[in-house]
């Protein structure tokens, strides 16, 4: 479309009935006239059909930076509603962090810390779970709660709970936050955390961990600390399979620190009742003391005939060729009201009978 308009034109005489030239100063008169009210309205006519066919133009607001580090989620917002039951629905966002600390120094505490939200029909439920070992047992608070967005939200066990997002918005974060059970109050610092370890990258189900370097502070003393962090995304929560139904799972799962600064992770599921989000899989993973890291889809797992099992013998494939020896300690039942078993387990073990290490192993069975 042209943008500029044109004027009506000018009615021009006919050979009917010619225009007589009886004076010519007149002529000239109502010529210059004329030639005016041409120019006029073809100004006029133009400028009011531009601004009514002229596109509307939308309106910024510029945000200016500051110097607080960017948050990946709204600060935090406290208060308590009603307990809601857990749904998941089509369409409905889903989000998991969970915080894993272990002390390096012993009597070895440990801090588990999972915080989900599952968007609904109203608001998002946030389901909040801790398990606190002391040095000598577990003890394992869980609260449901429902709140109007999928930020986290305080309550009586998340006290804080801060993503910070590095500047360059390329993988790195640094997670802080402050956990209460019973007289115990702890806060977390992971250091820094680079999202090292992708699990899943489906648009349903993306899941990465990071390995750090930490603190933990325990009632006022503060101690080093190894971390695991896991963030999962879900755009859609009827993606991701969860224990809501006995399918026939056997699930060893490891978080392994040795003494030369490497970690190992192990997944290995075997499912009788496959469905089509969720399929028996083999996983291990080494970051070694350096950064890198390595993946095998080759894990072999025996263990002793306890349930939960006292001790594991992992055999990672090529090209980690490995083996973790782990007996377990301490354990805690994470689902002591469903059917099936879910066990986790704080011990140690060894590298290939060599390097001593220690970690978390979880166990489940139905």
């Amino acid at each position: 479309m042209e943008n500029q308009a044109q004027s009506a034109p000018l009615v021009q005489p006919t050979q009917a009935s010619p225009i007589k030239n009886d004076n010519k100063g007149l002529k000239i008169f109502f010529g210059v006239i004329l030639f005016f009210a041409s120019v006029a309205s073809a100004f006029i006519g133009g400028y009011y059909l531009n601004t009514f066919l002229k596109p509307e133009t939308e309106t910024t607001i510029a945000i200016q930076p500051t110097n607080t580090p960017t948050q990946s989620m709204p600060s935090i917002p406290t208060g308590d509603t009603p307990e809601a039951n857990t749904i998941y629905l089509p369409g409905k966002e889903y989000f998991d962090d969970t915080l894993m600390a272990l002390t390096e120094d012993t009597p070895r505490k440990i801090l588990v810390a999972t915080v989900t939200r599952q968007e609904v029909d109203k608001g998002a439920n946030q389901a909040t779970r801790v398990s606190f070992f002391d040095g000598k047992s577990w003890t394992r608070k869980t609260l449901t709660k429902n709140y109007d967005t999928t930020a986290i939200y305080t309550n009586s066990l998340v006290a804080g709970w801060q993503v910070n997002i590095d500047s360059s918005r390329v993988l790195k974060q640094n997670v802080t936050g402050k956990i209460i059970v019973d007289q115990n109050t702890m806060g977390f610092d992971t250091g820094i955390l680079t999202n090292n370890i992708a699990v899943r990258s489906l648009p349903g189900y993306t899941k990465f961990m990071s390995t750090g370097e930490g603190y933990l502070t325990i009632n006022g003393t503060q101690v080093k600390a190894k971390i695991l962090y896991t963030r999962i995304y879900s755009n859609d929560a009827k993606e991701i399979q969860f224990y809501d139904t006995p399918f026939g799972l056997t699930t060893y799962w490891l978080a392994f620190w040795d003494n030369n600064g490497n970690f190992y992770h192990i997944d290995s599921t075997n499912v009788d009742k496959p469905t089509d989000k969720y399929q028996t899989h083999q996983f291990g993973v080494k970051v070694d003391a350096n950064g890198s890291v390595t993946k095998t889809f080759q894990v072999q797992v025996t263990n002793s005939p306890e349930n939960p099992p006292s001790s594991f013998q992992i055999t990672l494939g090529d090209p980690i060729n490995q083996k973790i020896s782990y007996t377990t300690d301490s354990s805690v039942n994470k689902a002591p009201n469903n059917s099936y078993t879910w066990f986790m387990s704080q011990g140690s073990g060894q590298i290939d009978s060599v390097t001593p290490g220690f970690g978390v192993a979880e166990y489940i069975h139905d």
